[in-house]
């Protein structure tokens, strides 16, 4: 794991050389050279496992396609521009687990993503880079009950439990996903926007009940307890991996590259007054148009997939699936043995 994290630094270290209104400058010197040159001959073909430097339109093949636009950008780079800069976030929302062990009908996938905030707008193109953090943080929330009868109660109760709901049923445990982006728009064009993705930043929240068995709880309870809440902790970690597998790919492609920039039309109104106020209207659409392009990318539509199937039925055709965690023992029975 940590062999692989030093690897996505390496490529995002170099991939945010290239500029996006200068493709060809493959090295980020500034100009478009014959040392540009040599690294797209060297890289010729096949990317293999993409991404790769020499891919300048980010189809995966360096071929006469990418040999034009270096050529046709032989020289010196353009000033950079930035019209202004300005990102949003989303949260994607896993479907819960950990049910009573008698309840047989499994929830289905949330799989509903919305944006939720403004991260910013802003005419300082120093401000088009987020904060960095990968890492999944763990969060808990409190039940009370003198035993798991009533804790069952507590988190799965269908109108007032503590766990999370759908489809009319709660459960205990959820991941939840988010993803930033941020980016500059560098060009308008009789309305149309040029918005490029400069940083995209992921991150996992895992949330999971946390009971403190009372005075005299009994033994078996809390012993089962801990056992279902370890095999909940499991399943969640496990849609963690899931997410951590794509989520390199999802960002090497898009940041800083062709791929992630986008055309927005419809600008008719200027991004910022002239107090340097931001447009929410016209910066709404951007952004909207932004995210589609994150989900859209083929990578993220790839992590959806495995997700939902991670917590579908185990079946011959998906051979991995936990039904929600029931294969992996992250059900609770409120009436353990003695």
């Amino acid at each position: 794991m940590i062999k692989h994290v030093a690897t996505v630094v390496t490529l995002l270290g170099v991939l945010a050389l290239a500029r996006a209104d200068c493709p060809g400058d493959i090295n980020g010197s500034g100009t478009v050279d014959v040392d540009d040159l040599l690294i797209l001959l060297a890289g010729w073909g096949d990317c293999g496992a993409p991404p790769c430097d020499s891919d300048i339109n980010g189809d995966n093949d360096t071929n006469v396609d990418d040999l034009l636009l270096l050529l046709g950008g032989f020289g010196p780079c353009p000033p950079e521009t930035t019209l202004g800069c300005g990102g949003a976030a989303g949260i994607w929302a896993t479907g819960g687990c950990g049910r009573l062990f008698f309840e047989s009908d499994p929830n289905g996938f949330l799989n509903t993503t919305e944006i939720i905030e403004e991260v910013f707008a802003s005419n300082d193109p120093d401000g088009c880079v987020l904060p960095r953090n990968t890492n999944a943080t763990f969060e808990s929330y409190p039940v009370q009950g003198g035993d798991l009868i009533e804790v069952s109660e507590v988190i799965f109760d269908p109108q007032n439990g503590a766990g999370f709901l759908e489809d009319g049923k709660r459960y205990a445990g959820q991941t939840e996903f988010w993803f930033k982006y941020i980016g500059k728009v560098t060009e308008i064009v009789k309305g149309k926007a040029f918005y490029q993705l400069t940083d995209i930043r992921f991150s996992l929240t895992v949330k999971l009940p946390a009971w403190n068995p009372p005075n005299g709880a009994p033994p078996n309870h809390v012993a089962e307890w801990e056992r279902f809440l370890t095999a909940l902790r499991v399943h969640e970690i496990g849609h963690v991996g899931l997410y951590k597998q794509q989520h390199a790919a999802i960002v090497n492609r898009l940041k800083d590259t062709p791929a992630g920039l986008i055309s927005v039309q419809g600008i008719t109104e200027p991004l910022f007054d002239s107090d340097g106020n931001s447009n929410k209207a016209m910066w709404n659409k951007i952004f909207d148009a932004a995210g589609a392009v994150i989900k859209a990318n083929p990578n993220f539509i790839t992590m959806v997939a495995n997700n939902e199937a991670y917590d579908a039925p185990q079946s011959a055709a998906n051979p991995t699936g936990t039904d929600h965690g029931k294969t992996q023992d992250a059900t609770l029975n409120p009436f353990p043995p003695e």
